[in-house]
Parts: structure tokens; C-alpha cells; sequence
């Protein structure tokens, strides 16, 4: 099975799956209004990544990956109830 490649689009960061393939890397969405937040947080311009782009991740280091699968996984939980 064949890993795809990404990489994070966060400027300055070099993580790859290929330098880095322990890290996890997250999609972005691809609603647009969210998109757009994202690309604002990550200090890309949305002019220079096309909105319709599939495949644009970030990788775990630019998020708190324990708390962030917390409150997801605490969010999804209430709907199992």
C-alpha cells in the first residue's frame, strides 16, 4: 500500500511524509469560509493557494493534537448517547 505524498503548507515548515512520515498531517476543510480561516491562520494568502485546491494539509505541529482529539472525540460522543 502506497502512503500519498503531502506536505504542510504552513510557511517555513519543511515537514514532508517523506522527511517526517510519523507526523499526521490534517486536511484542510473544503468548505470555503472555513478554508479561508485556515489559510488566514496558517499566513498563506488565499490568492496564492487555489480555494478549490484538494490536498492542502497541516501538519500535527501547528496544533494541539491531544486536546484537539479530545474535544473532537467529546463532541462525537454525544451523539452516540
Amino acid at each position: 500500500m502506497s502512503v500519498s505524498y503531502k506536505y504542510c503548507i504552513v510557511p517555513m515548515c519543511k515537514n514532508t511524509t517523506v522527511k517526517t512520515p510519523e507526523k499526521v498531517f490534517i486536511i484542510l476543510p473544503e468548505d470555503k469560509i472555513r478554508r479561508k480561516k485556515w489559510l488566514k491562520a496558517c499566513r498563506r494568502n488565499e490568492n496564492d493557494l487555489s480555494l478549490s485546491s484538494k490536498g492542502l494539509f497541516v501538519c500535527e505541529d501547528h496544533f494541539n493534537v491531544s486536546k484537539n482529539i479530545f474535544y473532537a472525540a467529546l463532541s462525537l460522543f454525544k451523539y452516540c448517547i
